[in-house]
């Protein structure tokens, strides 16, 4: 039954970070197997930050595609509007764009094929 495949999300928490360099991975939800995903992308900093959202390859070297976000001090709250199709092996991350004088965190959330 298709129902089953979408019973539960996973969670994964970036670390938080103070005073990160540009390029500090914030959060990567690691391989996936092949499917449709929901993601949303949730967190804090104390600073305005930029970040992409990146689709990457199953090797990990390279992107797909990619968002740029960018939010002042507070919360970041980023719901990707449809489901994502994601081939074997391949990940979602977000890398900070820029370096930032403050603390900044990310969590990823996903729903989909891959979820237990």
């Amino acid at each position: 039954m298709p129902g089953l495949l979408f019973e539960r999300g996973l969670w994964t928490s970036g670390t938080l970070q103070t005073d990160p360099a540009g390029g500090a991975l914030l959060v990567d939800t690691g391989q996936l197997p092949e499917g449709d995903y929901l993601f949303g992308f949730v967190g804090f900093a104390t600073a305005l930050t930029v970040y992409d959202i990146e689709l990457r390859n199953a090797a990990n070297g390279a992107t797909i595609r990619s968002q740029r976000r960018r939010f002042p001090a507070g919360n970041e709250d980023v719901l990707i509007p449809s489901k994502v199709y994601l081939e074997t092996n391949q990940r979602l991350r977000a890398m900070l764009v820029g370096a930032i004088v403050g603390d900044v965190q990310l969590s990823v959330f996903h729903y989909g094929v891959g979820s237990p």
